[in-house]
């Protein structure tokens, strides 16, 4: 699950801005990330990687492995994202 530490957030929205998923959104009167669609977050670190504050944690890349690893067994395909779940 990617947590969002917001006392180091600047409220930039990098990490919105290149979320594949649309799972975080700034929110309050000081604009802070929140995950807001987790259902939607497939862990794949984009907003971690570009979060200049590094307020952004998880278990990056984990989702998204489990993700290909079905659809490879499934023999399935996808292109929602740049990591094909």
């Amino acid at each position: 699950m990617v947590t969002v530490d917001r006392d180091r957030c600047n409220g930039c929205g990098e990490c919105v801005a290149v979320c594949p998923h649309a799972a975080l959104s700034l929110e309050g009167n000081s604009p802070r990330a929140v995950l807001t669609a987790a259902e939607r977050c497939m862990e794949c670190g984009a907003c971690g990687l570009n979060c200049p504050e590094a307020a952004i944690t998880g278990n990056f890349g984990v989702a998204c492995f489990a993700c290909m690893t079905q659809q490879a067994l499934s023999g399935k395909q996808s292109s929602r994202c740049a990591c094909a779940c």
